[in-house]
């Protein structure tokens, strides 16, 4: 057993709910500007192009869609759950062309898939998810299910839980107690009242009184919770343990990636085809906002090294036989955002890799060398799942969305005569209201706001000059370039990750936009910054110098929304 030994980057919560220690009065500065993406890559060179997508859609209605592979046999199976019982999971099966073929229920929710083959034939397939594993018939029939190996004895499992809240609560009450006693230093010193203390001063030294005191009251709170935290463990608790990240099949094993129980991160675990004899062979993996790709070239693990920007080949055992990548500023070889390659997918030699929030696919060879670069599908900005594949007698590519549910399918330009639909939407939207949206805006900020993520969106979104080829510029109404850790945190539930957070908070190098569509008055459009997909945003114009304008992030609900006039500025 061998570990893989860098940064540890997990988004699965500590059991206490303790976002309340979001109280400290703390400002993080940001950092200067910096480009991520690597975007020098030209992106006129891709030979191919999104034109179409494929949605799991069963009598008449669409399913909830976590992530697919292509078969041996040139199908997409889309692991799913059931539209009426979100604890039950559907397989919807599809043509590489799209044609629905059939769909096969499940016990329990898929979240990774993998085959067994002979040929261009299937003889397994194998899924995991919901702490269940199974080795399902050609046709789908289960012929296996046993529980996840990470979780195994659930009591043991929870005990050993419980052991690592009380030790994570000891170290979080020493720091909480600490700042509680600097607090009340502090008050005791105020409590005083200097001599020849002006009325003004009088009154300024209350306020901050008062303010501390609040603070003690609420550190104190923090502390009762802390204190009677291990009731949150309990058998709820597994289920941050029973998503499969990823699953590769070789000729004689099954590989299956799952978070610790103990810790942050990504055990990787090596069964049979039986789903028997699991061993541990890669330990403590680090996976940016929950994400742990695995994927296999026949003998192999091949794994997706997000945080590291990198892509990883280990033998059946765990050893380490030869890494690729870096992480781009400006090469076109390397990867960007804030952690990439999101997800891989093995063709004889050749990995294909695929990177979430910019959406590039691209082909290196054995030696880690860029063969070609595929093309770009249209996904939204955030850290998240891009499960990929590809089919070589049609030369399809195949990017999971996870944001429209969907798979975006990109064909070579050569084939592809016309626009494509999105390519329509987007031409009709910019001529249209796109036209309107040119000019610069300003926002009316709100009187009173405690939504922490509208003032920070008011502030770096303030001004908007937007160009006629999709130039932006951005800017804030006041010369407050700082964050307050709130709004940090509000920003990396919203990305995934505290260094995604990071990014989006800071100033970009290269701001553009682009028109995706119109809605009778509606116009909604997405900012790139450096490169990288951040908000998306749709417009309500009430007149020619108004509008509302919406902000979204990788959600149906938006995050943000405030009104902007048409300024001559």
């Amino acid at each position: 057993m061998r570990a893989m030994n860098f940064i540890l980057t997990s988004n699965r919560a500590f059991p206490y709910g303790l976002a309340a220690l979001t109280f400290f009065p703390l400002l993080f500065v940001l950092p200067g500007p910096r480009a991520y993406s690597g975007d020098l890559l030209d992106l006129s060179s891709a030979s191919h192009k999104p034109t179409e997508s494929i949605k799991p859609i069963v009598d008449g209605g669409s399913l909830p869609f976590y992530t697919f592979a292509m078969s041996p046999s040139r199908e997409l199976w889309l692991c799913c759950s059931s539209r009426d019982n979100a604890a039950l999971g559907k397989i919807v099966v599809h043509s590489v062309e799209g044609k629905f073929l059939r769909a096969i229920d499940l016990a329990f929710v898929p979240t990774a898939i993998g085959f067994a083959s002979k040929g261009n034939d299937v003889e397994a397939v194998f899924v995991a998810g919901s702490g269940k594993m199974a080795k399902l018939a050609p046709d789908g029939k289960p012929l296996t299910v046993i529980d996840a190996p990470n979780i195994g004895n659930r009591e043991e499992v929870l005990a050993l839980m419980k052991e690592e809240a009380r030790k994570q609560v000891g170290d979080l009450l020493v720091g909480v107690e600490k700042q509680k006693e600097r607090v009340k230093k502090q008050i005791v010193q105020l409590e005083q009242a200097p001599v020849g203390e002006t009325t003004d001063q009088e009154t300024k030294r209350l306020r901050r009184l008062k303010l501390l005191q609040q603070q003690v009251k609420q550190i104190q709170i923090t502390i009762d919770s802390v204190n009677s935290g291990e009731a949150g463990v309990n058998e709820s608790s597994l289920a941050s343990l029973e998503r499969a990240t990823g699953l590769a099949v070789t000729s004689e094993h099954v590989f299956v990636s799952l978070p610790m129980v103990v810790g942050n991160g990504y055990d990787v675990w090596r069964l049979n085809h039986g789903l028997a004899s699991a061993t541990k062979v890669l330990e403590r993996g680090a996976g940016c906002c929950g994400q742990f790709d695995i994927q296999s070239d026949g003998t192999n693990l091949v794994v997706a090294e997000n945080c590291n920007f990198q892509v990883a080949f280990y033998d059946p055992d765990g050893k380490s036989i030869k890494k690729f990548g870096k992480r781009a500023t400006s090469e076109s070889d390397g990867f960007g955002s804030c952690c990439n390659p999101m997800n891989v997918c093995c063709q004889g030699d050749d990995v294909l890799t695929a990177e979430s929030s910019i959406g590039h696919i691209k082909r290196f060879n054995a030696n880690g060398e860029l063969v070609a670069f595929i093309g770009t599908a249209p996904i939204g900005g955030g850290c998240k799942h891009v499960a990929l594949a590809h089919d070589k007698l049609t030369d399809r590519y195949f990017m999971f969305n996870e944001d429209r549910k969907c798979i975006s399918v990109l064909v070579p330009k050569s084939a592809s005569t016309g626009e494509s639909d999105d390519e329509r939407a987007a031409r009709i939207a910019m001529a249209g209201l796109g036209q309107n949206l040119i000019g610069v805006w300003q926002a009316v900020l709100p009187e009173k706001n405690d939504n922490t993520l509208v003032d920070f969106i008011a502030k770096k979104y303030g001004r908007l000059t937007f160009g006629e080829k999709g130039e932006l510029r951005n800017s804030s109404l006041s010369d407050n370039t700082s964050i307050q850790s709130n709004a940090l945190a509000t920003l990396a539930k919203l990305s995934g990750s505290q260094e995604a957070a990071k990014m989006l908070a800071q100033p970009a190098v290269q701001s553009r936009w682009t028109a995706i569509e119109q809605m009778e008055k509606t116009l909604r459009i997405g900012f790139f910054e450096d490169g990288v997909a951040s908000f998306e945003a749709r417009i309500q114009f009430v007149d020619s110098d108004s509008a509302s304008i919406r902000f979204f992030y990788g959600s149906a609900e938006p995050v943000a929304e405030l009104t902007y006039r048409r300024s001559s500025l």
